[in-house]
């Protein structure tokens, strides 16, 4: 059994592979309110200290939906959530030492589950499908308008990945309707529901679901790419742009996540060992790039990897805006990655964010896409960070090729700024890498 080796007062301390799994594994929901987290339920899901942005989902899993990305150079990993172990090392900020000997060490210790498996392979409770409505016509007009192809609804309600359902709320007596996407496994059972209102914000995950069973848009039987989303909405969006171009969507698998946790594509590759390619197509925003440069290094060694991010927040906006339909015309300004060390690096466009992170140090320093030149978000970024952290940023690296340093020398004086060309790092090392260039029609 291998084991993880410390150093604590000069005595030698192993953790074996057993006692880390079981820290992973502890309860999450009971650790939270024995330490005076404040948690407010959301259907099956939890929200931490009121922060809608930071989600609990189940008893040993947590996920950060808000962009706040935390990278570390020791650890050398970035995450937007995990375990119970890595709640207590990236949201806490405690020592791998320390977060161990909190949960198996015994300042105090919280009883764990009697039996570990995997996640994706534990009993848990049975899938709760939400109640389907007499027809779907409701759900069919609200995807219509969001732009989806009306081909593409048919053939998923053909195969029940899509339904129109009802919530009935105990306290007001109302119905609401909504429509729901479901995550089947191998055997095409349901084992994942999620359900978003058709008139308002409510969205939740059906009691008993397992976020390992992605909502599947499949291609052809002899496909070898799968492309992953975070939402199915973004899924069916992109696949409705390329039948709005003339484009063969079939040609690969489309996975929704239901975040940007990889499990459900860990899952997905154990059971079509064909795939040799995977597309990430991830939002455009702070937690879609971060997850991107993660994934493309732990898929890059075993699969064909392409990215390609939309030109809007989300697929869907970017499909609405082709189509004419009005949507936000979002524009990433402030998007950050958060790194380990006291620089800041300056991008105008995401796709060189994420590939300069991936042919350097990607944990070693904050990222950022600027936007026409407007540092407004940048000193907010710059004085938010100082106010929660013992040091600040000492030094601002512009890498959007525009020109920026004398107007950033002028603005933030008391920085260090320099300009910095990264187009020989990115053509030179990316082929290294032997990495795909962004391409949107792979």
């Amino acid at each position: 059994m291998g084991s993880s080796f410390l150093v604590s007062g000069g005595i030698d301390m192993y953790y074996s592979d057993e006692q880390i799994q079981n820290a992973k594994d502890y309860d999450l929901i009971s650790y939270l309110r024995e330490e005076g987290y404040n948690l407010k339920k959301h259907g099956h899901e939890f929200n931490l200290n009121g922060d809608k942005s930071l989600v609990v989902f189940n008893n040993s899993t947590w996920h950060e939906f808000n962009g706040k990305m935390f990278f570390s150079n020791e650890r050398n990993n970035s995450v937007s959530g995990g375990n119970t172990l890595d709640f207590l090392i990236y949201y806490e900020n405690k020592s791998f030492r320390e977060a161990m000997a909190r949960l198996v060490g015994g300042v105090q210790s919280y009883a764990r589950k009697p039996t570990y498996i995997k996640r994706h392979e534990q009993k848990i409770q049975q899938l709760i499908l939400p109640n389907k409505s007499c027809d779907n016509r409701k759900a069919v007009s609200y995807l219509q308008k969001r732009g989806m192809d009306i081909d593409i609804i048919g053939r998923c309600i053909e195969q029940g990945i899509i339904y129109q359902s009802s919530y009935s709320d105990k306290n007001s007596g109302k119905t609401y309707d909504n429509v729901t996407f479901v995550g089947l496994d191998k055997t095409a059972t349901p084992k994942y529901a999620s359900s978003r209102s058709l008139w308002g914000q409510y969205r939740v995950d059906a009691e008993g679901s397992n976020k390992y069973y992605g909502f599947l848009l499949a291609g052809y039987d002899n496909a070898k790419t799968v492309c992953v989303f975070e939402a199915p909405i973004e899924a069916i969006s992109l696949a409705s742009l390329y039948k709005h171009y003339g484009l063969d969507y079939m040609k690969a698998h489309r996975l929704s996540l239901g975040c940007v946790h990889d499990g459900a594509l860990e899952v997905f590759l154990k059971n079509h060992p064909e795939i040799s390619q995977i597309g990430f197509r991830l939002n455009n925003d702070g937690a879609g790039y971060a997850a991107t440069i993660k994934y493309i290094e732990k898929y890059m060694n075993n699969y064909e990897i392409s990215y390609t991010l939309p030109i809007l927040n989300d697929w869907n906006d970017t499909l609405k805006k082709v189509k004419g339909i009005a949507c936000k015309d979002f524009s990433p300004h402030g998007e950050c990655a958060k790194g380990g060390g006291s620089g800041l690096c300056l991008y105008s466009n995401p796709q060189h964010l994420i590939d300069h992170a991936l042919v350097t140090d990607g944990n070693a320093t904050h990222r950022m896409v600027i936007c026409n030149g407007d540092f407004s978000s940048l000193e907010t970024y710059i004085n938010e960070f100082k106010q929660k952290n013992k040091s600040g940023i000492d030094i601002i690296i512009d890498c959007t090729g525009k020109g920026y340093g004398e107007k950033l020398k002028k603005q933030f004086n008391d920085l260090a700024v320099i300009e910095y060309d990264i187009s020989k790092d990115i053509d030179i090392e990316v082929k290294k890498k032997k990495r795909n260039k962004a391409d949107i029609c792979r």
